[in-house]
């Protein structure tokens, strides 16, 4: 847990948006989204950084749909897989995962 801690802390100190960004909620994967409620999607933004964080909440994996230009993948805790096809992407997070992605 405390590498977990670390490693986060690491992440908002190398970038600006998780560190000191707007929070904007995600378009379909936030509070309103009643097929995923386990599931929050969420974008940090300073000074033209941009960031996509995800995070899993349930014991069970869940698959996302994303059209983001997902960049790098900065951060992961748990179980994380991409698959990326025209245009859109396959997020799946693993139980209680999450990930932090440059955009």
């Amino acid at each position: 847990l405390l590498n977990l801690y670390r490693t986060f802390a690491r992440l908002r100190n190398t970038y600006p948006a998780l560190a000191e960004g707007e929070m904007t909620r995600h378009p379909v994967y936030n509070d309103g989204n009643a097929a995923q409620e386990a599931v929050a999607v969420w974008y940090r933004e300073k000074n033209g950084q941009r960031m996509l964080v995800a995070h899993n909440f349930s014991d069970k994996a869940q698959t996302l749909t994303l059209t983001d230009a997902l960049g790098k993948a900065v951060g992961v805790s748990g179980t994380v897989t991409l698959k990326k096809n025209d245009g859109e992407a396959l997020l799946t997070l693993g139980g209680y995962s999450s990930v932090v992605f440059t955009l």
